[in-house]
């Protein structure tokens, strides 16, 4: 019996663009939620603890505050460094890791996506070979473009800033200026975002190196091509980002709820206790919301960047051939 691709091999409505990103679920449910859970709770457990480490030093001192209030508050600035860089230490190593993972995650998607389309059987070796060969490249296009990003929205914020240093005092022209450039910032940096935003598919699928790939998503994304997939691929974020709000905000609900029981229970006795539960059941709600919501991103995500070649580069002639070859193949073992 011959399987619905998991989207059409010609240029895409948004309906199907959308339905591919949900319709993975059911044709890949356990390799996309399964890879899914193991790349991230990997991530996610070192995350835990880097967090919990960083937070010892505050835990402690609030719970000294809370048994003796009268007690004068005494920090070093060594102790007051030493904190803050612990806190910058262990906010670095969380988004380095989280990085790493989504890259991996996003380029084995990636790979699934089109096999799914076009009906090739989905060998473990090609996956691992586009994670092996691709998370450096699709981690340091992801930073760059970040940074690229980042910088343009720092200089535009620093020129609409000028004003207000100059007079050194608020009033609507200062102030106005200042808006206005953040503003303009902001939708800079966003365009900056679109732009680069199908760097990871063409790594996984192009086999192409960092700046190659960041060369081909301003490519892809120039002229008039750039408003249809900044509009299909940013819908496709803001539903992935409400959806990970959602089940994040059920644990996060669950947690609070958890942590005034315990202060309640022990008079605020168990301070440290109550924040750690607090930490670990928001950071189990943000594993299993990332978890649950990854394979609608990538397969959202590679989807856009398909539709983006068919519509432009013909790509759904080579696609169609390779569905019939995987066709025949199927076919012919059958026989």
């Amino acid at each position: 019996m011959q399987r619905t691709p998991l989207f059409p091999l010609r240029p895409l409505g948004v309906g199907e663009l959308l339905g591919a990103a949900v319709r993975i679920y059911r044709m890949r449910p356990g390799l996309t939620l399964k890879l899914s859970a193991l790349v991230f709770g990997i991530a996610f457990f070192i995350t835990t603890i880097a967090t919990g480490l960083g937070m010892i030093p505050m835990i402690g001192e609030m719970q000294a505050v809370l048994e003796n209030p009268e007690a004068p508050v005494d920090v070093s600035p060594a102790d007051a460094v030493s904190g803050t860089m612990s806190s910058i230490a262990s906010s670095a190593v969380s988004a380095l890791l989280t990085l790493v993972a989504t890259s991996i995650v996003m380029l084995a998607l990636a790979v699934i996506t089109v096999a799914e389309a076009t009906g090739e059987p989905i060998a473990r070796a090609r996956i691992t070979q586009a994670i092996r060969t691709g998370w450096w490249r699709a981690l340091l296009a992801t930073v760059i473009a970040y940074l690229i990003g980042l910088l343009a929205f720092a200089a535009i914020v620093a020129l609409a800033a000028i004003p207000l240093m100059i007079q050194q005092e608020g009033t609507w022209v200062t102030v106005g200026s200042l808006l206005i450039g953040l503003l303009i910032g902001a939708v800079l940096w966003l365009y900056i975002y679109v732009r680069f935003a199908l760097t990871i598919p063409i790594i996984a699928l192009e086999e192409t190196g960092v700046i190659g790939s960041l060369r081909r998503s301003l490519e892809l994304t120039r002229g008039r091509r750039l408003w249809r997939v900044f509009g299909t691929y940013l819908l496709i974020i803001v539903l992935g980002a409400v959806a990970t709000q959602v089940v994040s905000g059920v644990f996060l609900t669950i947690a609070t709820v958890v942590y005034i029981g315990i202060l309640l229970a022990t008079s605020f006795q168990a301070l440290a206790v109550a924040i750690g539960v607090l930490t670990v059941i928001s950071m189990l709600g943000t594993y299993v919301a990332t978890v649950l919501i990854a394979p609608f991103l990538g397969a959202g995500t590679t989807a856009v960047y398909a539709d983006a070649r068919m519509r432009h580069e013909a790509w759904d002639i080579e696609l169609t051939h390779r569905a019939q070859a995987a066709r025949a193949t199927a076919s012919g073992q059958a026989t």
